[in-house]
């Protein structure tokens, strides 16, 4: 299944509470012509970078020709590195959804210091960068992300919060080549943006 489906795109997704130890237990899925499938799945102790690369490691010496060109998962550090390291040539995306599932909790978190409108505006913001077009014949798609980029960066809300560019810098802007979609199309062509689809995997287990 793997060596089958998963060279177009593979999928990660973690899930918990399917058993009496609180254990997170992960899917690797594709999307084959019948919708999504699970290829594999593993228990580790811990969730670290470490552990989830011992386990790809295991698929890949089982399916040894299993290399994806692109993995979607969640904004998870320690699952992009263990994939980035299996697979050197990978390139990870993050999963639409999740993106914007962290974003708005964390444009919503009162400790955080935005107002509703404010909040609003950098959600708005934020999407327009990361649904920046794809390039099209004579367009360069990152000069799209770059106006984007450049109007949020002049925004009230950017400007009067320096909690607000602290996350920007450190969580977002420093890797849009994983999550804005002006740097997918070079790589990326299989219309699957999000891991959304494993979720009723997920279900079916619990």
């Amino acid at each position: 299944m793997l060596c089958k489906y998963g060279n177009c795109i593979t999928l990660i997704d973690a899930t918990y509470k399917t058993m009496k130890y609180d254990l997170p237990l992960f899917f690797i899925c594709v999307r084959t012509n019948v919708g999504y499938c699970t290829a594999a799945e593993f228990v580790i102790q811990s969730e670290t970078a470490e552990a989830i690369q011992e386990a790809l490691e295991v698929l890949k010496r089982w399916n040894p020709e299993w290399n994806p060109p692109v993995v979607l998962c969640d904004y998870s550090e320690a699952e992009i590195s263990a994939f980035e390291h299996t697979f050197p040539a990978v390139s990870v995306f993050l999963c639409d959804f999740h993106r914007e599932q962290a974003r708005t909790r964390w444009v919503s978190c009162s400790q955080n210091g935005l107002n509703k409108q404010e909040a609003e505006d950098l959600l708005s913001l934020l999407r327009q960068c990361a649904w920046a077009p794809s390039s099209t014949e004579g367009v360069d798609s990152t000069d799209e992300y770059t106006k984007a980029l450049r109007e949020l960066q002049s925004s009230y809300v950017y400007k009067n919060h320096s909690n607000v560019r602290s996350w920007l810098h450190s969580t977002w802007f420093n890797i849009p080549e994983k999550w804005a979609h002006a740097f997918r199309n070079l790589t990326y062509h299989a219309a699957v943006d999000t891991n959304n689809g494993t979720e009723s995997l997920n279900k079916a287990l619990k």
